[in-house]
């Protein structure tokens, strides 16, 4: 959890400080049962406070991006083989991948200067408000997919299968991720 601790000593405005609390509560909670509610209503927050352009995404990119990811994981149908590139990485790189994935999920760490992959890419042309609502809509239909009985998980891109509650866990980590940079100014 060094990126929050970093956020909440580099900041020294409310909104930063309230940003890096809830984002640190959320990845310290974060568990099978807990919602991930927080992330719309934080960004919403953000909007309210007028913190709306960071240094390389807007708020709007991030909800959008944000969005895009939790539909990624929601309907993908998690009985496909992973993907090609992840079937030819070497024993060593599959090694590397997993310490990443444990450290991450273990830690709250997310790795910066990682480019989204194209699917998950923002096209900023939402606006922030129409960002905000696929955003809200996204996290509630990823709720519902956790409390589906027998639920299928696909694979992450880097991090390979992952079940919910991991699902969980990356998308609770990942926001957090994208919301310090609003509250550190720091670039993306």
């Amino acid at each position: 959890m060094g990126f929050i601790n970093d956020i909440t000593t580099r900041t020294s405005h409310g909104l930063a400080c309230s940003t890096a609390h809830r984002s640190r509560d959320a990845i310290s909670g974060a568990c099978d049962n807990e919602s991930l509610k927080w992330i719309p209503t934080l960004a919403r927050e953000l909007a309210t406070a007028g913190a709306v352009q960071g240094k390389s995404w807007s708020l709007a990119e991030v909800c959008e991006h944000l969005a895009l990811a939790f539909e990624s994981t929601i309907y993908g149908s998690g009985n496909e083989p992973p993907p090609r590139r992840w079937r030819a990485l070497t024993r060593l790189e599959r090694t590397r991948r997993w310490f990443i994935k444990c450290v991450m999920l273990t830690t709250g760490w997310f790795p910066s200067g990682v480019s989204a992959p194209e699917s998950v890419a923002p096209s900023g042309s939402l606006s922030l408000p129409e960002a905000l609502n696929r955003l809200e809509f996204a996290a509630e239909q990823f709720e519902r997919k956790c409390s589906s009985p027998g639920a299928t998980w696909g694979y992450h891109s880097l991090l390979g299968k992952m079940n919910g509650r991991t699902w969980r866990r990356f998308h609770t980590i990942h926001a957090a991720h994208h919301f310090s940079y609003f509250a550190s100014g720091r670039s993306h």
